[in-house]
């Protein structure tokens, strides 16, 4: 076998310790998991903080006063550097554990609408959050801990073209794909309430959120549980391309780049996949944020997303073949709570003291939340 022959065998298929991590790699790849997930929290508060502020030109944010933009373009590099931490720590751990402590972002979550943004939390949304993180929690004790780290791309191949890898693809893409046309869709129809509104009153002073997209009525309520589940089915798409990316990358630099790693088109793939689903998340984390608040939209969306990270770590990356009876009932015990919590999400709630109404906007020094230093921006 010559050189590049066996720089291009499969990890995945002649699994040894060598593949494996100790529980050691696996904590601290745990604890990264857990500050990124933190830093997200933080990134998506402040882009809502952005979105729905009332003035757009002068907003405070710590000691400075800065522009929309520039506050949201703020929270976006947040996001990234979260997911450049997250997309390291899925390196050193299983997709199930990872994932489960991400999603803890969920307690950071709660702490920083009510805090920061003054969001009204109400019981439900809360209940329903500490449903995800319990089951997240249940489902860290059902891991894996013999499931393989390191793959290659002759490793990723195989796993894609597996019965369990492609069905698993098919739903998660085709859930997507129709969750995403579902949400297009309706953006067209408020586009339509829009113009007819001022076509009702031209004069009305308007900021960036429609009272229109309060949800009000059982298809607004739908669509409340809709935007966030969509949300959450891309960036599962996302974390599940960055894992195979991150991994794949890693291996070929420590084999100089052979030449499996250049002519596969499955590295190529994978990246076209992550980076056109990666600048849908970041249009997506608009549309959602500037609809509905944080303590709504965060559960849910990272509920999905925590569900589709343990069927992908069991199903796609094929932890199941390393698990015990036991820790598949702790899994889909897990499983069943994160659903519940999803279910919990209380989409008739009002959407906290930042949602736009149909009048001048307030001048409470507070109305933008307390990211700033509390002094009244100009009006828009």
């Amino acid at each position: 076998m010559s050189d590049g022959d066996e720089a291009c065998s499969f990890n995945y298929t002649a699994l040894d310790n060598s593949t494996t991590h100790g529980i050691v790699t696996d904590v601290f790849g745990g604890v990264l998991a857990l500050v990124s997930g933190a830093l997200l929290a933080l990134s998506i508060s402040v882009q809502r903080y952005a979105l729905a502020h009332p003035s757009p030109k002068a907003m405070p944010l710590l000691c400075f006063r800065m522009p929309r933009p520039a506050v949201w373009t703020v929270g976006l590099v947040i996001y990234i550097l979260a997911n450049c931490l997250f997309a390291y720590s899925s390196t050193l751990a299983p997709l199930t554990l990872g994932g489960t402590m991400y999603t803890l972002l969920l307690v950071w979550n709660l702490a920083f609408a009510s805090l920061l943004l003054k969001e009204r939390v109400s019981r439900r949304n809360a209940l329903g959050a500490l449903f995800i993180v319990i089951g997240s929690i249940i489902s860290v004790f059902g891991t894996p801990t013999q499931a393989p780290d390191d793959y290659g791309v002759n490793d990723i191949t195989y796993l894609a073209r597996e019965p369990a890898g492609i069905a698993y693809l098919c739903v998660q893409l085709g859930a997507g794909l129709i969750t995403a046309l579902v949400v297009l869709s309706f953006e067209v129809s408020l586009a339509r309430r829009k113009a007819a509104a001022d076509e009702r009153d031209p004069n009305a002073i308007r900021v960036l959120l429609e009272p229109a997209l309060e949800p009000h009525g059982s298809t607004d309520r739908f669509m409340a549980f809709m935007y966030p589940v969509s949300q959450g089915l891309m960036e599962g798409v996302t974390q599940l391309t960055v894992k195979a990316i991150t991994a794949m990358g890693f291996d070929c630099l420590d084999k100089h780049f052979p030449p499996c790693c250049v002519d596969s088109p499955t590295l190529w793939i994978t990246v076209a996949l992550f980076s056109g689903v990666g600048v849908l998340t970041v249009i997506w984390l608009k549309l959602v944020y500037a609809r509905y608040s944080v303590s709504l939209a965060m559960p849910i969306q990272y509920g999905t997303l925590q569900v589709g990270a343990i069927l992908g770590g069991v199903v796609f990356y094929r932890e199941f073949e390393y698990m015990d009876w036991w820790q598949y009932v702790l899994t889909f015990v897990g499983l069943a709570a994160i659903v519940g919590g999803i279910a919990l999400g209380d989409v008739a709630q009002p959407q906290g003291d930042l949602e736009a109404k149909e009048a001048a906007p307030p001048a409470s020094p507070t109305a933008g939340g307390s990211l700033g230093a509390g002094e009244p921006g100009p009006p828009p």
